[in-house]
């Protein structure tokens, strides 16, 4: 259409509204190009079958814009964005049955394809690996299920359906909690959030607030970071601020953690009114004493389904990725769990 134009303005017959339509068509979509490279950029990605069409669209526009005649742009804008518009939703009509039926990615798909590359990673592990891996499944399916119902559920992330439910209780300064934690952010984000739940527990190494160590009092670090995050459980910056204190564990200190948690939005007297709570106070206790039903030696103490397991990220991975399957074709290649003697 542009072309034409072009032959029928050297006749001496310039179409205004013609012109003025085609502009507005092309600055649209060169704009809506630029917006469609700008997402490829921040998502580290390239689309190779899309280039062709940027180049046509940026083509076009480079021959709408500047290879027509000139015309009283301002005098036909709106009867020409009409007639854009119209043409735009035809053409969107026109696409939409094609769209419709073009095949999607499921989250089926993906996960299947995620599940996949966990099996190869099991595969390529290293032989001690794969018996640490076997050693802590068989563990796992060997573990009592304990009575935990005086404990109910206060916050989980992901999704509520996921056929692996994992709590796990941690201290802020524990160097195996901030792996653990590093760990399941990854596994999230690889698996999805339909592949398992996390529900955050605390059990701070520090007898200031936990009745069930002796010894010293600590800083006031561990226990005052486990009432920030249950004050700031259903927080949408919930997870953010988790990370963050495990991220800076080696220079954590009271100031630090209240800069940190101001993310939230939450105000610090509210924070504070929060912290000195007695509610706050018994969820934690409520934790210990949770934890305490598992006999806890240390931290982090990890439950998969109720039962207690070792806290082995590969062994987690493929768990989660088999949906708690401990009979999963993702196991088929370890080698036979240990012998280990049985307690007299």
């Amino acid at each position: 259409a542009a072309f034409m134009l072009r032959v029928q303005d050297r006749r001496g017959s310039i179409i205004d509204r013609g012109v003025t339509t085609i502009r507005i068509i092309a600055l649209v979509g060169g704009l809506s190009v630029m917006v469609f490279i700008g997402a490829s950029v921040a998502a580290s990605a390239v689309c190779l079958t899309c280039i062709g069409t940027y180049l046509l669209t940026f083509t076009y526009a480079g021959l709408a814009l500047f290879g027509l005649p000139k015309v009283e742009t301002m005098k036909f804008a709106i009867p020409a964005g009409a007639v854009a518009a119209m043409l735009a939703s035809a053409s969107f009509l026109l696409a939409l049955p094609l769209g419709m039926n073009t095949p999607k990615a499921t989250a089926k798909a993906v996960k299947g394809v995620a599940t996949d590359q966990v099996a190869t990673f099991i595969a390529g592990l290293a032989p001690e690996e794969k018996q640490a891996i076997s050693d802590a499944l068989d563990a796992w399916q060997k573990a009592p299920l304990i009575d935990v119902s005086a404990f109910p559920t206060r916050s989980i992330g992901g999704s509520a359906s996921a056929p692996v439910h994992i709590v796990d209780f941690t201290d802020v300064l524990c160097s195996h909690c901030r792996n653990l934690d590093l760990a399941l952010a990854e596994m999230r984000r690889m698996l999805g959030e339909s592949a398992f739940t996390l529900e955050s527990r605390y059990y701070p190494l520090d007898s200031e607030c936990n009745p069930a160590l002796g010894g010293k009092k600590g800083t006031g670090v561990r226990c005052l970071a486990a009432k920030i995050q249950i004050c700031l459980e259903g927080n949408p910056e919930q997870d953010r601020i988790r990370h963050t204190f495990f991220e800076n564990q080696s220079t954590l200190s009271v100031d630090a953690l209240y800069e940190f948690a101001a993310v939230s939005g939450m105000a610090r007297l509210q924070l504070d009114a929060c912290i000195a709570a007695e509610a706050t106070d018994q969820k934690l206790q409520s934790d210990i004493a949770y934890a305490s039903r598992f006999e806890i030696q240390g931290t982090p103490l990890v439950l998969v389904n109720g039962k207690e397991a070792m806290p082995i990220p590969s062994f987690l991975l493929g768990l989660i990725a088999s949906g708690g399957d401990a009979k999963s074709p993702l196991f088929k290649g370890l080698p036979p769990p240990a012998a280990h003697p049985t307690p007299e």
